[in-house]
């Protein structure tokens, strides 16, 4: 509904021909108005807006106001005509107020708020109110492979050379927070260039390269537990250039960049180079075998549901970090592993590779229309403009497995989320669960997880990437629902950088409210 009306109320206002007082009576109307920052200024200054008889503003995104003027400017030239209305502003985000210089005094001045309100997970009121329906959370550490294990060790003896160049060329800064620890976390890079402003332009070409080495290294580091092989394989040889190596602080040069490459090509090929006529064997991704097992038990508990339950909501909801994650898995649900792997290869090397025959022991009744399948989804594996931030997948019937026993895909994409109220449909068609894929921040927007949880009331939460924002969303749906017992599968390679990442960012927000909770007394 908040979208709705926001786009309604922009609707009207960006609308051809509009006149102004057409303009200035949809603020006389009244309610709630969602307007951005822009349009809202431009009407302050016009006088288009009856200052005098708003009766108070919701700011949301409190620590961007400091970086962005337009929010502290609109509210300025609000507080200026009207001394009586309200100001509230919200942040999910404690840590941006612990960077700087009293940047919470700073935010509320600009602001022209008093009270400063704290509502960390720790508090006893926010405690008291999710421990009475918690959801039931199956955590299942994924093991690292050897040569993921090996690339793991590489990336960061390379992260901690970096790490020691910068603070041994910028003695003078406060490095104190430039670990490598801290650097696998999501939010270091920005915070690091945050502290570099201020002195930006005395750092020398050096230093700013190797705060860059830094983001890279980083971003492979990432792409190891997101990725397959052969993605991560296409990522790591981009950066294996005579470009990149004349710029470069010089970590290309060490043994540990070569070992990076080394393993990376032979997750692909194997340790021994072999004619790609011949066929290959790229490495599977630990997680989804892991993924499959989990979904194979989903639906054995919602069949023994079902008995008791024919309106059960038999819908599974998987949460992935990015829209080409959550694009990759949806191949892999409905293609199989070995055909993912093999046309991604193929579109990597520009090959052909050998078809192995399938292991069932069914052959496939149309062999024609199986190639024209197999051809059609390569196709769309190399389209970049069919990755999106959700999908939404069904169960084939066992005679739809058997005419394409050679594929191993239990799923296929269908359309939309079917409902269950006032169908009339097939009971075996209802019976079949659906999966919904969708990344934690659908198309940008922070709300989208809450959205889809009231609309699709999923029992069963499968976390593929680990979020600390996603698990507070699930913690809500759970308190709000208690009629709904939520099963959630936490899913995380276990001794690797996600999991460092996923606990440092949980110390760190902890850390966060400790900091501002020391400021406010």
């Amino acid at each position: 509904m908040l979208e709705y009306e926001n786009q309604m109320f922009l609707d009207v206002l960006h609308e051809d021909g509009l006149l102004v007082a057409a303009k200035e009576n949809v603020y006389l109307a009244g309610g709630v108005l969602f307007v951005s920052s822009r349009i809202l200024v431009v009407d302050l200054l016009k006088g288009r807006v009856p200052v005098s008889l708003i009766t108070g503003f919701l700011v949301c995104r409190a620590h961007t106001v400091l970086e962005s003027c337009q929010e502290a400017f609109a509210i300025r030239l609000y507080r200026q005509r009207n001394k009586t209305g309200f100001v509230k502003a919200f942040s999910s985000s404690p840590q941006a107020f612990t960077i700087g210089f009293s940047q919470v005094e700073h935010t509320m001045k600009t602001l022209f708020v008093r009270n400063l309100y704290l509502w960390p997970r720790f508090h006893a009121t926010v405690n008291a109110s999710l421990e009475k329906f918690k959801p039931q959370v199956v955590e299942l550490h994924v093991p690292l492979t050897p040569a993921m294990l090996e690339i793991q060790t590489a990336v960061l003896d390379l992260m901690n050379f970096t790490v020691k160049e910068l603070k041994h060329i910028n003695q003078t800064l406060d490095t104190d927070e430039l670990t490598v620890e801290n650097a696998v976390s999501k939010s270091f890079h920005k915070i690091l260039q945050m502290q570099l402003d201020p002195v930006w332009h005395q750092l020398s070409m050096k230093t700013k390269q190797l705060v860059a080495d830094l983001k890279t290294l980083r971003h492979v580091l990432t792409y190891l537990t997101k990725c397959d092989c052969v993605t991560f394989n296409t990522l790591v040889n981009s950066l294996r250039n005579t470009e990149y190596a004349m710029k470069s602080s010089g970590w290309l040069l060490l043994d540990s960049a070569e070992t990076l490459f080394l393993v990376s090509k032979q997750r692909v090929i194997g340790k021994k180079e072999i004619d790609s006529s011949l066929g290959v064997k790229p490495e599977v991704n630990p997680k989804w075998e892991v993924l499959s097992e989990i979904l194979e038990e989903v639906d054995g508990l919602s069949k023994q549901i079902v008995k008791n339950d024919p309106l059960y909501n038999n819908k599974v909801l998987v949460l992935v970090e990015d829209s080409r994650t959550c694009t990759q898995l949806k191949q892999y649900l409905t293609t199989g592993t070995h055909n993912t792997l093999r046309l991604l290869y193929e579109k990597e090397f520009c090959c052909s590779v050998k078809r192995s025959a399938p292991q069932s022991s069914k052959s496939s009744s149309k062999p024609a229309e199986a190639v024209a399948v197999q051809d059609e989804l390569r196709s769309e594996l190399q389209d970049n403009e069919d990755i999106k931030d959700s999908y939404t997948l069904s169960q084939r019937t066992r005679s739809d497995l058997e005419e394409e026993s050679g594929t191993k895909a239990q799923y296929e994409e269908c359309n939309e989320v079917e409902t269950e109220s006032g169908d009339k449909e097939d009971p075996v068609k209802t019976l079949r669960p659906l999966i919904v894929l969708q990344t934690f921040k659908k198309y940008g927007d922070p709300l989208a997880l809450s959205r889809t949880l009231q609309t699709v009331e999923p029992r069963f939460v499968i976390m593929y990437d680990a979020d600390m924002a996603a698990v507070r969303h699930l913690e809500v749906y759970q308190s709000r629902h208690p009629e709904i017992q939520l099963r959630v599968y936490f899913l995380m390679y276990g001794g690797s950088v996600e999991e460092q990442a996923f606990l440092t960012s949980l110390r760190r927000e902890k850390g966060a409210f400790d900091f501002l909770i020391k400021e406010k007394a």
